[in-house]
């Protein structure tokens, strides 16, 4: 994450969250550095359907969204701290949350029998908390039970502090975090990520846990369950800023935000999650960083270098909606620089081409995906955009 050239305009907001973070002096630094062996080249491609976006909420400050299971009521936060449905605010954190640079209340999930709302938050502290609250239909929106704290992680740093949350198909909690890296990058100190790459460390890693009623445990099949960080499950990352699984195969896609140069976007088959490693800080994206050198590291499915206004890589959702047929498949995902809307379409023979979807978000933060499969670009700026055909 670092600051880009955005509208004046939007720049009070865009500050306020930092999504896109200081770069610090490049100039040590070649772009066209060494390639790990096996990089696939992704070809520029035609979309593959016209797509528009619809505006369904206005909502400053938005940095993600949630859907209830059971009637795809949509739960929006704020960077500051609340949570609110259908326009009625159910947690108000406000307070309680540091909100500069990349902390604040950063991820929010539901779990799947829509008893529980999980939000992901950093306190005044600069310590990351993730907690739970019970929900409750009132027949005109809901009430939320009082927080049960279930994790909390020491952050070395405000930026790079991840915070997305996800229900796995397996029903297990996914937490993301960042390498917890604070200040601009420099020869000397060209990162943080050795934790990233340390089992023993929960920072730089997607964690997984399994709810209980007295809070959580490690679930069974966790890679490291005897380390000093029995959650970790998939390793090496910067800051992992949005991860899915796809609905239909189960497989994992992660946007990890690159450091001088370069974006990454990266899909873990379903049975190769586990112990996986995306690289950082020994790789950013297929290209050689910093550290000591590793022997093997899951290559990112597309990668793409800080140019045509792009700096800072959102992940998505496969589509797997109705709305847009012609989307199905593709992995739908953005850059909040540019405010583009990206994605990946398979070719028929393993591979993707990329393409550049007409809508353009400011601000662009986050996504979401709703019971039906369709997909909703979040704005820091401006609320809540459903993608629709284009009319």
């Amino acid at each position: 994450m670092r600051i880009a050239a955005l509208a004046v305009a939007l720049a009070v907001a865009v500050a306020a969250l930092l999504i896109v973070w200081d770069r610090g002096d490049e100039a040590w630094r070649d772009c066209a550095g060494e390639l790990a062996t096996g990089t696939a080249a992704v070809e520029q491609v035609s979309p593959p359907a016209e797509v528009a976006a619809e505006a369904v909420l206005e909502l400053e400050n938005t940095v993600g969204v949630a859907f209830h299971p059971a009637d795809g009521a949509m739960f929006a936060i704020t960077q500051d701290g609340t949570v609110v449905v259908d326009g009625a605010t159910v947690i108000d954190l406000t307070g309680q949350v540091a909100t500069g640079y990349e902390q604040g209340l950063l991820g929010i999930t539901v779990t799947n029998d829509g008893s529980t709302l999980i939000l992901d938050y950093t306190d005044t502290d600069g310590t990351t908390r993730v907690v739970s609250h019970g929900l409750t239909a009132t027949g005109t929106g809901y009430t939320a039970s009082a927080p049960s704290l279930l994790m909390t992680i020491e952050q070395p740093g405000h930026t790079h502090n991840g915070g997305h949350l996800a229900i796995g198909p397996d029903g297990y909690l996914y937490i993301g975090t960042g390498d917890g890296r604070g200040g601009a990058y420099t020869e000397e100190h060209p990162s943080n990520g050795h934790v990233a790459r340390d089992p023993d460390s929960p920072l730089g890693k997607i964690l997984r846990v399994e709810l209980t009623d007295t809070g959580i445990e490690t679930p069974p099949g966790n890679p490291w369950p005897d380390g000093a960080a029995p959650e970790a499950y998939v390793a090496g990352m910067r800051n992992p800023w949005r991860f899915s699984f796809d609905k239909d195969t189960g497989d994992l896609w992660v946007g990890d935000v690159g450091q001088n140069c370069f974006e990454e976007v990266t899909r873990l088959a379903a049975g190769d999650i586990a112990g996986a490693s995306l690289g950082w800080d020994a790789f950013e994206g297929s290209h050689r960083f910093a550290g000591d050198p590793i022997d093997e590291h899951t290559l990112p499915t597309f990668e793409y270098p800080h140019d045509e206004g792009r700096c800072s890589v959102v992940g998505g959702y496969v589509y797997r909606g109705s709305a847009i047929p012609d989307l199905v498949g593709s992995y739908l995902f953005g850059d909040s620089c540019s405010g583009e809307v990206l994605a990946l379409v398979p070719d028929g023979t393993g591979g993707w081409g990329v393409a550049s979807l007409a809508p353009h978000i400011p601000t662009l933060v986050s996504f979401g995906e709703d019971v039906d499969g369709e997909v909703y670009a979040v704005s820091l700026s401006a609320g809540v955009f459903r993608l629709v055909p284009a009319p």
